[in-house]
């Protein structure tokens, strides 16, 4: 049987290799530019929710 020790080691490197694994998927991602953002959102609402709808901190919000 593995020691505590032995078997927290098996995780972390298992943990590690998920991790280099995964890398080059996580770099494909598309990020478009504001200004392309901007040009698709045109025309579009956009919704403000500060933190679930606090009465107090949406007052301060619509103030600032």
């Amino acid at each position: 049987m593995f020691s505590f020790q032995a078997r927290l080691r098996a995780l972390s490197v298992s943990i590690c290799a998920v991790a280099l694994a995964w890398g080059p998927f996580a770099a494909q991602a598309q990020v478009p530019e504001y200004s392309d953002a901007v040009q698709q959102a045109n025309g579009q609402t956009v919704f403000f929710n500060a933190w679930g709808g606090d009465e107090r901190i949406n007052a301060y919000i619509a103030w600032a």
